[in-house]
């Protein structure tokens, strides 16, 4: 994600790579580095994600676990080298939602990470819509249902579709047919704020709700970035099946009326975190601002 990437680049003097689940088979789940400088859905959600990625290629970060058994113990939830653990139970109350319109799930919320770099992190958006102060909360495995859409078959599915239409429907997911998809299930596998469809993406989006013109700016658990490099993987290797699908876009640019269509010409506001630039920039991930493969 390369304004993200950018960022911690720019003004954390981070050196490293960027890290991304590798969605082979949940079974074995590998996570990556990009060596890079760098929603259920609407149309430009998966390009605005890869606009939040960039340059060269990704290589092995030796990382593996499967859901419900090894996932507790991978090294991605190492306090010292990874991302910090699960949700510890009792350490987290989810607060009561006076409107009920936030789609807080609680048993998605195990309790606060307490342990690793973002244990003593503060949250200042969310759960769902809410305002409030809180700690960074998972629920790892809190639903084992998701990992049907976390595994080789499914993700051979979704990349058997030919129309970038019927591709991003099946990535994203649908509410009808109810598809969760690989994009809902990797939010849903770690939990906590990551299964929230406002607080996951935050920022002004929490408040607007209807259009991602709305600069995207603050995202919950920092395993978010991680998961949606590995989508815009999964979107990268269905343009390289075919030469004609890598500037094929489609879709809607809101979630509720008035809709408009999804061209290539639609702009991808970043706010202060990047330039705006049109979706036709960023199709191409070898070519600037982009400059990056997986492997």
């Amino acid at each position: 994600m390369k304004s993200y990437e950018t960022a911690l680049r720019n003004e954390c003097g981070y050196q490293g790579a960027q890290p991304y689940v590798f969605l082979l088979d949940y079974a074995n789940i590998t996570a990556h580095r990009s060596w890079t400088v760098t929603a259920i859905g609407i149309g430009p959600r998966i390009p605005t994600l890869r606009m939040c990625k960039s340059c060269c290629h990704s290589r092995l970060f030796n990382l593996s676990y499967s859901y419900c058994t090894r996932i507790p113990q991978s090294p991605i939830w190492d306090p010292l080298t990874g991302f910090g653990g699960d949700g510890v139970p009792g350490t987290y109350t989810v607060p009561t939602d006076p409107t009920n319109s936030s789609g807080i799930i609680p048993h998605f919320y195990h309790g606060c990470v307490k342990d690793g770099p973002f244990a003593d992190y503060t949250l200042k958006l969310g759960p769902g819509l809410l305002v409030t102060e809180h700690c960074i909360a998972r629920g790892v495995g809190a639903d084992s249902t998701v990992s049907s859409y976390l595994n080789s078959t499914a993700i051979a599915y979704v990349l058997s579709f030919p129309t970038f239409e019927q591709f991003r429907l099946k990535l994203e997911g649908t509410r009808v047919p109810f598809f969760l998809g690989p994009h809902g299930g990797g939010h849903g596998a770690i939990g906590g704020e990551m299964s929230n469809y406002f607080s996951s993406p935050g920022g002004k989006y929490l408040n607007t709700r209807k259009s991602l013109q709305s600069p995207i700016c603050f995202y919950a658990d920092p395993l978010f970035y991680m998961h949606h490099t590995s989508i815009d993987r999964i979107w990268w290797r269905w343009q390289e099946e075919c030469p004609e699908r890598l500037y094929e876009i489609s879709g809607v640019n809101s979630t509720s009326p008035p809709y408009g269509n999804v061209t290539l010409n639609y702009p991808l506001q970043m706010g202060n975190v990047g330039p705006t630039i049109p979706i036709r920039d960023i199709m191409d991930t070898r070519k600037e601002p982009s400059c990056y493969i997986y492997v």
